[in-house]
This record gives C-alpha cells, structure tokens and sequence, in this order.
C-alpha cells in the first residue's frame, strides 16, 4: 500500500512539474501568415514615423531631422527596432551623429545627466542595435558608456537613484554583449541581481517606487532577469516591501511575476510590449492564451492598438499619467515601443538571439544541440531513469554556461533531478557571463525582403553632389549628412581622389561647430542676464539688444533651436512698459510742475493785483 501511495505521488509530481514548466517549453505557435502580418506591421510603423517626420516612404528614417535628437529618448528607440529586425536605413550616420552629441553633452559636470543611468543605458543598447560599440563612444573613442552607465555608474550616483529602472537597464546593458566587471568596480553583477529582487512586490509583480504592481516595469524586470532563469544559485536577502527573509533562485521570482501577469489585465500598448519582449527573452510564445484575455493572445490584443496611419496609440482612454499620448491618435512612445516588441517576436520566430542580445549568432551545431537537449527534456517522464536523467544533464552542461539560457524547458529537467535526488550544478554566473570587454552588436536581417547593409567603401559621385549641396548651406540643419560624408570619406578606398571634398566638409563641419557654440553662448547670455524674470529693468535693454541681433544672424532653423527665445520678447515688452511708465512719470511730473507753476504764478497775479487795487483806493 505505501509503495502505491509513494507510486501516486510520484506521477502527481511529474504531472505539476509538466504542468509548472509548460509555458517554458519551446512551442512555436506562428506559421506563415503570423510571421507576414508582423513584417508589414514593422514597416508600416516606421512608415508613420517617416510621415510624421515629413520625410517620404523610400527616404531613410535616420535623417537630419531625426538624427539631430541621436543619444536622447526621442532618437533611440526607433534606431533600436530598426536595428534588431535589420531593416535598411542609414546606420552609420546614426552613430556618427551620437558620437557628436554624446562628446558634447559629456562636457557638461553630469555629462548625461545627474541622476538617471538609464540615459548611459538607453544609448548603449541603440548604438549596438546599429552595429556600434557603446564602450567607444565620441570623435576620439575615449568614452565608455558601459562602464559609465553600469558597473561604475555609483561610483558618481547611485545606480539605483530613479528606482528599480537603473538597476534593471543597468543588467540588460550590462549583459547585451556579457560584458566583463573589473573586480573595482561599484557594482558586480550579483550586486544588481539581488537588489532588483529585493524590490519585489507581494503579489509577485514590481513597480517604479510603491505598489501596486505595474505591468510595464514587471515586463522589463523579467527581461533583465531572463538571462538567469536556468541559475542554480539561491539569493539570500530581505524583501523591502514586507522585511521578508528569501532564498530563493531568480527563477522562483520570475515564475511569481509571470502569476501575476496572468491575472493583470493590460490596458496600453507600452504594457502589452513589455510584456511581450518579457515572454520571447525568457522563450515563451507570445501567440499563447496564457496572458491575452477575452480570448486574445497578445499579439492580437497589441493590434487592436493599431491605428489606420499605421502608428499605434497609447491608450483608447485618457491616462493621466501619460498627458501628452492622446486617446486615438498615434504616438511616438507607443509606436516605437510596438516596433521592437514586434521585432522582438520576429527574433524569436527565426530562432534568432533575444531582442537585447548583441552577440553574434549561435552556430548552426549549437543550436541544433540545444534543439536537441530541448526534445530530449520534452520527453521527460516519471518512468525516466536516473542513468537518462543523468546523460541529458551532462548533455545540457556542455552547453556552453553563457548560452544555458537559450536551453527553454531546462527548469523540467532541474526539478525531475531534484526529484530523483541528483545534485544540480550552482553555475557561478558573475564569471560565466562575463565574456566581452568591448565589440560590436551584430546586426540580424529579419526579413526576407530587407537589404544587406554593406558598409560603403567608396565614395560615389552622388556623395560628391551631396557635398556640393550641404557646403553651401549657412545652419546645423545638415550637420548629421556632413558628419556622415566626413564618415564616408575618411574610410573610403578612394578618398585620396576627393580630398578637395574632404577639405570643405572639414571645413563645412567646423563652421557648424562655430555656429551651434554661438546658440549656445546666445542661450546662456538669456539664462544669465535674463533670469529670474521678475527683476527685469530698463537697465536690462541693452543686452535685450545684443541677444536680438546675435538672434537675427542666425537662419530660421537655428533660430528654433535658441531655448527659451519667448522670454526676450517678453523682456522687451516688459522694458517697453518700464520705459512707457517711467515717460509717463516724467510727464505726470512736468504736468504737475506746471501746474504748480501756473497756480503760483495765478496767486502771485492775485496778489499783485490786490495790492494795486488798495493803492489806488489809498489815492
């Protein structure tokens, strides 16, 4: 009988191992059409994004209207999706440009900024997203945003100063090439991992500061953790949320938080994205009905969120959180999130890398081999040996320790070893991931359609007409295609036949230069003499003047790029009124004088003529 009872609980417990790891098995749920419909989506996104830009369909996306803002929020998201689907447009320039504007903006005491890392975080991951290395950033590759924006970034400010985002960006970057740590550093790895945990909520979700629970920074939490689920390690620390003592492995944290997804209903676009890039990095098909509702997939349900132009909006109702995204009107935010969760499905469908991956593609054989551990793991059942057990786990630790991850349905093997007693391996992960100092991200062409970006080696005659036009132009309107031909040019095997070319866009490039330091000087002469606003005085015009001239030398497009212009008009007004009262004080006061003078000249009139008349009247 106690055998029988033993036998039972035996097979109950193979059942709620299968039952518990199948949404981690590796079950493709696409075909044709689904893998279709996600190409044309990606590109009539970046279509609205062109449109919207006034820029034609066949034009690249990262122009000079665009690439102006390379290094900032609203000019690396799109870089980001258009570079992990592959899709044509002009990379270099992108990366030329960010070089510029990330040298200039580390001349500043913050550099990027005070307190955010994800601004280091951000632009790394967009820079390998176009086959750039973020560890050699600006004219003279000496910035590195990897060390700067991660592992050393508390050496200036806490990484986790804007709460539990810097600490989750932070191991996404840090982990998009399995960058080394130096021993040094601020913070290791493990340091980030377990501080990421420690910020779990209750419920199994996490939140940007309190709860409850937040679908998007769960989504992006489970992206950064991903990498880790197959992780033996168990973490010992205190749940800051309840003071609770945990050791747990950061897949029992990840497995509370998919719970909690399961349950939570998504109501924006930015909140079914995360999800979505959540589920592919930790190898689960989005096409599944475990987190849509109403008999939705997600995928379905982000659609729904697609408007006839070809963006997508944020919300279908008003959210006070996101003023500026209007209900029923496309939204940049929305639209390039949707881009590279829709990327991010595509990786996963063609058997690519996860979206914020930047290595280099698995060979062939390894790939094959995980494939096989995968099937092998599959097949698991409660009449499975320990000798079996035992030939897939050394088969699955062969698997080189930074590529384990990719192994989808390993916590099935784990859990039937466990089971039968056999001790799993407790992977140091802060060595094993550690595998680039610095390198490229690689570039993956998605679709079928997309053409092979090639990097130029030779500079053509249209470049020649090209530099011709942007020479004669007297604004930073052109800076990005300047700094793309200079690119160009200094690489190409033929620039020793163009270097009257190269000498003018030198030229053209610090003629730039010299006209973005006067916007400059022009914006901190309004912020010096200007401000505060209120102790405007007449003694102020001249300087109103200066501004004004220095203001009109400039062509309308660098006009627009002058901060806070209003004011000067405002402070003209002000003088203007200042001076109109002060006229009109000088008036009142010579009236008044005159006035005084004409009643003393009356009483003196008066009085004379009294004195007249009593001595005539005395005679």
């Amino acid at each position: 009988m106690l055998n029988n009872k033993i036998k039972i609980l035996s097979i109950l417990s193979i059942i709620l191992i299968l039952l518990t790891s199948q949404l981690h098995t590796p079950t493709i749920l696409a075909n044709e059409k689904n893998i279709k419909e996600l190409e044309d989506i990606s590109k009539e996104i970046i279509n609205w994004k062109k449109s919207e830009l006034e820029i034609s369909s066949d034009e690249h996306l990262l122009s000079n209207h665009f690439l102006k803002n390379a290094g900032l929020s609203s000019g690396d998201w799109f870089p980001l999706g258009i570079g992990r689907l592959g899709y044509e447009d002009n990379y270099d320039a992108y990366l030329a440009m960010v070089d510029e504007n990330i040298a200039e903006r580390y001349k500043n005491e913050n550099k990027l900024d005070r307190v955010k890392a994800t601004e280091w975080q951000r632009v790394s991951l967009a820079i390998l997203a176009m086959g750039g290395d973020p560890t050699t950033v600006g004219p003279h590759q000496s910035i590195d945003l990897i060390a700067d924006g991660t592992y050393n970034r508390s050496k200036t400010m806490d990484i986790g100063k804007q709460g539990i985002n810097g600490l989750t960006w932070g191991l996404l970057t840090l982990d998009s090439m399995r960058y080394k740590v130096p021993k040094d550093a601020a913070d290791s790895r493990e340091d980030i991992i377990e501080r990421i945990l420690t910020k779990q909520l209750e419920d199994g979700g996490f939140s940007l500061k309190v709860p409850p629970s937040d679908a998007d920074i769960t989504g992006m939490t489970l992206q950064a953790l991903a990498p880790y689920y197959n992780s033996e390690k168990k973490y010992n620390y205190t749940r800051e949320i309840d003071n609770q003592e945990r050791e747990v492995r950061v897949r029992d944290v990840i497995d509370e938080a998919l719970d909690y997804l399961t349950y939570e209903k998504l109501e924006s676009t930015e909140s079914i994205v995360q999800v979505i890039v959540a589920l592919t990095a930790l190898h689960i098909d989005p096409l599944s009905k475990n987190y849509g509702s109403d008999d939705q997939n997600l995928f379905e349900m982000l659609k729904a969120y697609q408007l006839e132009d070809g963006g997508f909006m944020h919300s279908e109702t008003y959210d006070e959180e996101n003023p500026t995204a209007k209900p029923d009107e496309s939204n940049s935010m929305a639209s390039e999130q949707a881009l590279y969760a829709i990327t991010s499905m595509l990786r996963y469908y063609q058997g690519a890398r996860s979206l914020y991956d930047f290595r280099e593609d698995m060979s062939a054989e390894l790939t094959a081999n995980i494939r096989n551990i995968e099937n092998d793991i599959k097949h698991i059942t409660d009449e499975t040996d320990n000798e079996t057990l035992n030939e897939i786990y050394e088969n699955y630790l062969d698997i080189p320790p930074e590529e384990r991850s990719y192994v989808s349905n390993y916590a099935l093997l784990s859990d039937a070893l466990i089971d039968a007693g056999v001790q799993v391996e407790i992977e140091p992960y802060d060595e094993s991931m550690e595998i680039n100092s610095s390198g490229k991200g690689t570039v993956t062409h998605l679709m079928d359609d997309a053409n092979k970006r090639q990097k130029k080696t030779i500079f053509t005659n249209a470049d020649a007409k090209r530099t011709d036009k942007v020479v004669k132009e007297k604004s930073t309107e052109y800076e990005a295609e300047v700094v793309t031909l200079i690119n160009i040019l200094e690489t190409a095997e033929n620039k020793s036949d163009y270097q009257t070319e190269l000498t003018l866009l030198r030229d053209k490039k610090k003629e730039i230069d010299a006209l973005k330091e006067k916007v400059k000087e022009i914006d901190q002469l309004i912020m010096k003499e200007l401000y505060p606003f209120e102790t405007i005085t007449t003694q102020d015009e001249a300087v109103v003047q200066e501004i004004q001239d220095q203001y009109n030398t400039l062509t309308p497009y660098d006009q627009t790029n002058i901060q806070n212009y209003e004011d000067v008009k405002k402070a003209e007004t002000q003088i203007n009124n200042l001076k109109r009262a002060k006229l009109i004080k000088i008036i009142g006061a010579i009236l008044v004088i005159a006035l005084v003078s004409y009643l003393i000249y009356r009483h003196k009139k008066r009085k004379s003529e009294k004195l007249k008349q009593k001595m005539l009247d005395e005679n």
